[in-house]
C-alpha cells in the first residue's frame, strides 16, 4: 500500500499562521482579530491560573511544614515537661518519705517518754 501523506511535526507558529489565513479568507477582518485576541486572552488566563495554582500549592506546602514544625516543638516541650514532672515527683516522694520516717521516730520517742512517766 502506498503512503499518501507524510506526517511531519507542525510548529505552533505554523498552525497560528494557517488559522490566520483561514480566518482572513472566510471571515471579515475584525473577526480574525477577535479570534486571536480571544486566543491570546485564553493563553494569558491559563498562565494566570497555572501561576495561581502553583502559588496555592507552595502556600499549602509551607503551611504544612509550619504545622509540622509546631507539632514537633510541642511534642518536644511535652516530653521535657513530663521528664521534669517525673523528677519533681521523685523528689517529693523522697521528702515525704523522710518526713514520715521523722514523724514515726518522733512518735516512738514521745511514746517512750510517756511510758516512762507513767
Amino acid at each position: 500500500m502506498k503512503q499518501l501523506y507524510k506526517y511531519r511535526p507542525i510548529s505552533i507558529p505554523t498552525v497560528l499562521n494557517q488559522l490566520w489565513n483561514v480566518n482572513t479568507k472566510l471571515l471579515p477582518n475584525h473577526s480574525s482579530v477577535q479570534f486571536f485576541e480571544a486566543l491570546a486572552s485564553s493563553k494569558a488566563n491559563s498562565a494566570r491560573c497555572t501561576a495561581s495554582a502553583d502559588s496555592m500549592r507552595t502556600d499549602q506546602i509551607s503551611q504544612h511544614k509550619s504545622i509540622s514544625e509546631q507539632i514537633q516543638e510541642q511534642t518536644r516541650l511535652v516530653k521535657k515537661m513530663t521528664k521534669r514532672t517525673n523528677q519533681l515527683e521523685e523528689r517529693l516522694t523522697k521528702i515525704v518519705d523522710v518526713n514520715v520516717s521523722s514523724l514515726k521516730e518522733n512518735n516512738r520517742r514521745i511514746l517512750a517518754q510517756v511510758s516512762r512517766m507513767q
